[in-house]
């Protein structure tokens, strides 16, 4: 979480007014932030171990709407991931932030051996354009993307997105933190060119 927190440090405000952390059990990735000087006044936790009626891409329907949401390690797992990103697009403010984390098949670990010895508990796995691809025809666009493999055991490939308009050619609004950052011009906005890694056993994006 410390190293998560320490990469988003560059990519956010110092001051979020509100966040939910979509799969996690505690407040512990805002205590990160809280430690490297972002503050996020009111910070909530969508338990994906808790029965709730409809889960993210399953039916979820979101009562509130959020400036941040975290989904770290739960994409991999759920069974319908664009539909998941789509609602969680559904809870978040125009110009708002999603910090993205899942396995990285670019780097070899104990878990994925050569990038190709997928794990029995996740049912998708993404490289870097496949994921960035998916997060584009979700309504988002990546802004920072970095693959980790620094983490003991956990290679991660970790992307900070922001919600975009549906227009096509995304001559979109930005909200103030988004202008801050830079995330204004139409070349930025541009989608990527992908090449859609598949794996033999036919279930990565």
């Amino acid at each position: 979480l410390d190293s998560a927190a320490s990469w988003l440090k560059t990519g956010l405000p110092t001051s979020i007014r509100n966040g939910i952390d979509v799969g996690g059990r505690s407040l512990s990735m805002f205590e990160a932030l809280g430690r490297v000087g972002i503050t996020v006044e009111k910070r909530s936790v969508l338990d994906a171990h808790k029965p709730i009626p409809g889960w993210l891409g399953q039916g979820f329907v979101s009562q509130h709407q959020y400036d941040l949401v975290f989904a770290t390690r739960v994409l991999e797992r759920s069974i319908d991931p664009r539909t998941f990103l789509q609602d969680v697009r559904l809870m978040m403010f125009s110009g708002a932030l999603l910090y993205l984390e899942v396995p990285s098949l670019e780097h070899g670990s104990s878990v994925f051996q050569e990038g190709d010895d997928i794990n029995p508990y996740h049912l998708w796995h993404f490289s870097v354009t496949g994921l960035a691809a998916l997060l584009w025809s979700s309504g988002f666009y990546a802004i920072k993307v970095e693959s980790d493999p620094s983490v003991p055991g956990w290679p991660c490939t970790r992307v900070l997105a922001v919600t975009r308009s549906s227009s096509s050619s995304l001559s979109c609004r930005t909200s103030a933190p988004a202008r801050r950052r830079g995330v204004t011009s139409k070349k930025q906005l541009t989608a990527p060119t992908v090449r859609p890694w598949a794996s033999a056993r036919g279930i990565a994006v």
